[in-house]
């Protein structure tokens, strides 16, 4: 027997266009359930697009790349997180598709145009 959880498109993608979500951290390690923990680097100012749907996964991407330097080099990141500044506000985790990713050995890190927060329905067993 399987269960469906889930929500509408229309639903999904009005919850997350509620937030403000106005800028990126990066982090080395889990950052915890307020986004406190293992934090490299500023909060950075970043566009992060309006909710779209496509396979049934509600995502709100980076519309440009977001770039850090002063880091030490070869600091490991391994999550990031998305901000509303003015608190700041913590508003979403995620973990790097592919893993980690190391800083250069001149202090300069970067994400990629894209990188996103999403919401998708499921199937459960």
């Amino acid at each position: 027997m399987s269960a469906y959880l889930g929500f509408t498109e229309a639903v999904r993608e009005a919850s997350l266009d509620a937030h403000t979500m106005d800028s990126v951290r990066i982090h080395s390690g889990d950052p915890g359930s307020s986004g406190a923990n293992n934090q490299v680097g500023d909060l950075k100012s970043a566009t992060i697009n309006a909710a779209a749907t496509s396979n049934g996964v509600t995502v709100r991407a980076t519309d440009a790349d977001v770039k850090w330097d002063g880091l030490t080099p070869d600091t490991d990141i391994e999550y990031y997180s998305f901000w509303d500044q003015s608190g700041p506000t913590l508003k979403f985790i995620g973990r790097r598709e592919g893993g980690q990713a190391k800083v250069d050995g001149q202090g300069k890190f970067g994400l990629a145009a894209g990188t996103k927060c999403y919401v998708e329905n499921k199937t459960y067993e």
